[in-house]
């Protein structure tokens, strides 16, 4: 998702700076104009705005606070943009650190897979005081056309929970449509074709209805990423609200990565729906 998003922010005119975990994957920036940087704090020395996009909680207080950390160099002012999915809590204490360094802090989590990224169409849920969200809106407007100011800080990680538990759950309850199908003599490509434009299929259902039929599961969105981000959203809640469905969701994409699936598309847990 970081590469694409990237990508787009050059096109837009800005500089940019890079750094990836990873070298092999920030090299092909430096071909298109970027700058390249072996660490976050040497990124962070003389720019405005940095945007990071890695997998979790730990991920992100490490590129951001931790022994390399962006914030180790970082103006008084700068805007820190984290748009990975880490949950409100994380974010909240991520934004209290950063506020005590003098460094302002909205966190903006996407929805919209590879192919949006790719797009420049991704989705943002940021939250985060409106006025640095005005600072900084052009560079999040090179890589998405819709921008939800949700509330303070950690209301876009929640707004994002929320979004994920519905992608989730419901293709699920696509795969086991699939199954009920197939047990009433059905074929999967029938079942696809009639059902691809009726009220109960969402586009991201429609997505991936093909990789089912087809039983290919190249990524759009992890096993693994879905998991960890229903996690996220059974371990905020407050222990008063009972999601039964999303219990059971999380537990069948569990049994898909334990069945070493978790770098496939969320549709392959349609194979552990499927098994007997």
């Amino acid at each position: 998702m970081g590469g694409p998003m990237a990508k787009n922010i050059l096109k837009k005119g800005f500089s940019l700076s890079v750094y990836n975990r990873t070298p092999a994957k920030a090299a092909e920036f430096k071909k298109l104009g970027a700058e390249v940087f072996n660490s976050p704090s040497e990124l962070a020395k003389n720019v405005d705005v940095v945007v990071s996009m890695v997998t979790g909680p730990k991920d992100v207080r490490n590129v951001l606070l931790g022994r390399n950390g962006a914030a180790l160099t970082a103006k008084e002012g700068a805007v820190f943009i984290d748009m990975s999915t880490i949950g409100p809590t994380a974010a909240g204490r991520i934004g209290d650190d950063l506020k005590e360094l003098k460094i302002n802090f909205i966190d903006a989590p996407v929805t919209g897979s590879t192919d949006r990224a790719k797009s420049g169409e991704l989705v943002i849920f940021a939250g985060g005081d409106k006025k640095v969200l005005d600072k900084v809106m052009p560079v999040l407007q090179a890589m998405g056309t819709e921008i939800h100011h949700m509330g303070k800080i950690g209301s876009g990680q929640a707004i994002k929970l929320v979004n994920n538990l519905i992608g989730g759950e419901t293709i699920a309850v696509l795969g086991e449509a699939f199954l009920l199908g197939e047990a009433l003599g059905l074929s999967k490509r029938a079942i696809m074709e009639a059902l691809k434009n009726t009220f109960s299929i969402s586009p991201n259902m429609k997505n991936k209805m093909p990789m089912i039929v087809e039983g290919k599961y190249p990524v759009m969105f992890s096993v693994a990423n879905m998991r960890k981000d229903l996690k996220l959203g059974l371990t905020e809640k407050d222990k008063t609200t009972s999601l039964p469905l999303l219990k059971t969701t999380e537990s069948i994409y569990k049994k898909t990565i334990d069945q070493g699936f978790a770098d496939e598309d969320i549709a392959a847990t349609f194979k552990i729906i499927s098994r007997k």
